[in-house]
């Protein structure tokens, strides 16, 4: 089974952004100990006007790469709320 994560990277998730990592970090964590073949992929978006739109991250069955991938990038950028680049085909800009 592919699960995948979509994590808003903007400003506006500053102070909720540790317990969300934490959170799926455990749950991620956790599928991955259960039966079966689990895998999990990361999408990672911020806003129109930041640096970057949105971080793909393909399919890991490795907690600890799946860690890094969350702690890489913290949330910010510069625009404002209702510009996030969430699903948009931005993946190449």
């Amino acid at each position: 089974m592919d699960i995948v994560l979509c994590i808003d990277y903007t400003s506006s998730m500053t102070s909720y952004f540790n317990t969300i990592r934490e959170k799926m970090v455990s749950f991620s964590r956790m599928a991955l100990k259960s039966e079966g073949d689990i895998r999990i992929g990361l999408v990672k978006f911020r806003s129109d006007y930041d640096s970057w739109k949105t971080n793909l991250h393909g399919f890991t069955d490795n907690i600890n790469v799946l860690r890094q991938w969350l702690y890489h990038d913290e949330p910010g950028g510069i625009s404002p709320d209702g510009y996030e680049a969430v699903g948009k085909d931005n993946r190449f800009q």
